[in-house]
């Protein structure tokens, strides 16, 4: 899956994830109930893992950006990193 950052592409990636969600977890899938319920079920935990996945991204690119920036401001006073 390319960058998340444009909705277009988490959409793209999450379609083929829950089709092949649905494909693996046909079996489990009750007649009795409406097949729309189950698949919107099943696309709804996949939109919420990738949605956990972006932000655990995010938040490693948030320390980075600060240990980049700390080590920037240390460099421009003249003081040696650790």
């Amino acid at each position: 899956m390319s960058d998340d950052t444009n909705p277009n592409d988490f959409e793209s990636g999450l379609t083929p994830l829950c089709l092949l969600a649905v494909h693996l977890r046909r079996g489990t899938y009750d007649p009795t109930l409406a097949v729309s319920a189950w698949v919107i079920a099943i696309a709804r935990h996949k939109q919420v893992d990738l949605w956990r996945r972006r932000g655990r991204r995010e938040a490693l690119h948030d320390v980075l950006d600060d240990v980049w920036c700390k080590s920037a401001r240390m460099a421009q006073a003249g003081a040696v990193p650790n």
